[in-house]
């Protein structure tokens, strides 16, 4: 601790809203008789069974889990235990095994045996948006983390790598904490597969281990981790960590949202409506469903920008854009500012028939619509062009793009203000 008393009152700022490390460290202590008692003895086990690897890893448990309540002798001796046990050789004498044994009884007399994590009583936040997976196969070190952490966010939990990927790729959490060290499938594989795969690559990790090598933590970094804390953690410097990286998440998907809304209408743009197109167009492939597409002009747009200046022309594209969203009702359905006085309107499972009704409703709206300017109204009309399609390896995004513009150019050389169907 540091000896500078101005220092300590500035530790012990309140406004952080952290769990302290005394806290943690009650917390931690009342957990660790009931959940490490038999350690040494499923060292023992393991060793007399020639389960090195095994062995190797409760060492590893115990050193993080004595580091958490403090008991720096005990830590040292599994530490020492660890090493000796690292690469599947077994180099233990009898006399560390003692001294493991001495340190680690020392330990569990001084702990009161009938205090029980149970009756810590860690708030989760279950109505937080933002979710954490934390992976670790020592309940221990998962208990220790939602004690810092469930008060803030959403917890998922897992205790070995395959368990980690399905809840992965169920839950899609905002971040990762993951253990290195784990039975079967260790941290740097479940990694490797979270960055492999399509519905978890983009979940930022965070390693929290006790392999406090510089090795390790490259070898972490190198497979994409976004940070890396050694085991015995403070509170503080988890929660601020987390906490650091998640601001960094949120900034990144606020300026990714950000590229995807057209700044004057406030509704998809052009980028956003070929990202959706692309998914909507494989989900009717798959599922051998129709899929209908509006392309939408403003009529003789240019000449009210003439006749009611730019700015107003501004007023009436943002108008069409409300109506637009106010006529569609379902979740699937989707449209997008296809740039100028263009728009698009995507209606997934829509046959032509109801994209033919969908694209008149929305034509009578906007042409009743009335955009007010300086005390006065006005007015303006669209034309529509439709398409619909099953996608089947006879089509493709192009061609179902092409067929909604030429009915579009059909609309708008037979009188404009009008709804033409594609007719292939």
């Amino acid at each position: 601790m540091p000896n500078n008393p101005q220092i300590q009152n500035e530790d012990a700022k309140p406004s952080l809203n952290i769990p302290g490390d005394d806290d943690l460290r009650n917390f931690m202590r009342g957990s660790f008789y009931r959940l490490n008692r038999t350690k040494y003895d499923d060292i023992v086990r393991a060793l007399s069974e020639g389960n090195i690897a095994q062995a190797h890893r409760w060492a590893h448990n115990l050193k993080s889990n004595a580091g958490m309540i403090e008991e720096e002798a005990l830590q040292k001796a599994a530490l020492e235990a660890e090493l000796l046990l690292k690469d599947g050789e077994n180099l233990l004498t009898e006399e560390h095994l003692a001294v493991l044994k001495r340190e680690f009884d020392l330990v569990l007399n001084d702990l009161n045996p009938n205090i029980q994590p149970e009756e810590v009583k860690t708030p989760t936040a279950e109505n937080k948006k933002t979710s954490l997976l934390i992976i670790d196969d020592e309940a221990t070190n998962l208990m220790a983390l939602v004690h810092i952490l469930g008060k803030d966010y959403k917890i998922y939990s897992a205790q070995s790598g395959q368990e980690a990927i399905k809840k992965a790729e169920e839950f899609s959490p905002d971040m990762i904490l993951l253990d290195i060290l784990m039975p079967v499938m260790d941290g740097y594989e479940v990694i490797a597969h979270l960055k492999s795969s399509e519905k978890t690559k983009h979940i930022p990790v965070i390693f929290v281990s006790g392999l406090d090598s510089v090795e390790s933590e490259e070898k972490g970094l190198q497979l994409g981790a976004v940070d890396y804390i050694i085991k015995p953690f403070r509170a503080a410097i988890v929660k601020l960590r987390v906490d650091n990286q998640i601001k960094m998440l949120e900034q990144i998907k606020m300026i990714e949202r950000l590229s995807m809304i057209d700044q004057l209408t406030n509704i998809a743009n052009r980028r956003s409506f070929d990202n959706r197109l692309s998914v909507e167009w494989n989900n009717a492939a798959r599922q051998a469903t129709p899929v209908s597409l509006l392309m939408i002009d403003v009529d003789l747009f240019k000449n009210y920008n003439d006749k009611w200046g730019h700015q107003q022309g501004d007023v009436a594209l943002k108008k069409i854009a409300e109506v637009f969203t106010k006529s569609l009702k379902r979740k699937s359905d989707f449209t997008a500012r296809w740039g100028g006085e263009e728009f698009v309107v995507l209606l997934p499972g829509t046959d032509a028939k109801g994209g033919l009704n969908i694209a008149e409703c929305i034509r009578k709206k906007i042409e009743a619509a009335e955009i007010p300017y300086k005390g006065k109204i006005t007015k303006v009309t669209i034309s529509v062009g439709v398409n619909t399609v099953v996608p089947n390896r006879n089509n493709s995004i192009d061609t179902f793009i092409s067929g909604a513009d030429t009915a579009l150019y059909r609309a708008k050389e037979t009188g404009r203000n009008k709804v033409c169907v594609y007719e292939n």
